[in-house]
């Protein structure tokens, strides 16, 4: 092949093709997902501090759990499933159980087991402990309290997660 083989322009596939004013961005492919399989850096997962100020029974009487229709495959108290294909799917058992589920969030935040980043009055992050589980709530509207949760591998475990849940179990 000569100097001209090697040189030869490339052309992007038809769908990739910019179609619009010079200097825009081609669309992506609609077969493509924009959604990233695997996170790149691990959630920070630490009991923090309160914020000066914080009232934490006051917070717990607010904070509610609500779930994700992005995690069911059959409809439930988080209304009709819309499973993301990257997505776990919850367990059943829990589907009938959110007065459990609330009490189980109410729980973690009387006994602070809450971590930073705090959005307007809520933590990010609750953990609840029930025997050798620990399950994360992670805040979904920071306006209203809602949250989402699912259960952790113990080698996601916040530092510390145990001595908050030592006199229950």
């Amino acid at each position: 092949m000569g100097m001209r083989g090697q040189w030869e322009r490339y052309t992007a596939p038809k769908w990739a093709q910019a179609t619009g004013p010079v200097g825009t961005v081609p669309r992506a492919s609609p077969h493509v997902s924009m959604r990233a399989n695997k996170r790149h850096r691990p959630l920070a997962r630490t009991l923090g501090a309160l914020p000066q100020g914080v009232d934490l029974p006051r917070l717990a009487e607010r904070a509610r759990y609500v779930g994700s229709p992005e995690h069911k495959d059959t409809p439930s108290f988080a209304g009709q499933p819309k499973p993301r294909a990257d997505a776990t799917i919850c367990d059943r058992s829990f589907l009938d159980k959110l007065p459990q589920l609330n009490s189980w969030l109410r729980s973690a935040f009387t006994r602070g087991a809450v971590g930073a980043p705090w959005e307007g009055d809520f933590p990010r992050y609750v953990w609840f402990k029930e025997g050798n589980v620990v399950y994360e709530a992670r805040l979904v509207n920071s306006g209203t309290g809602e949250y989402k949760g699912s259960a952790l591998e113990p080698d996601e475990w916040p530092k510390g997660i145990e001595s908050y849940y030592e006199s229950a179990n």
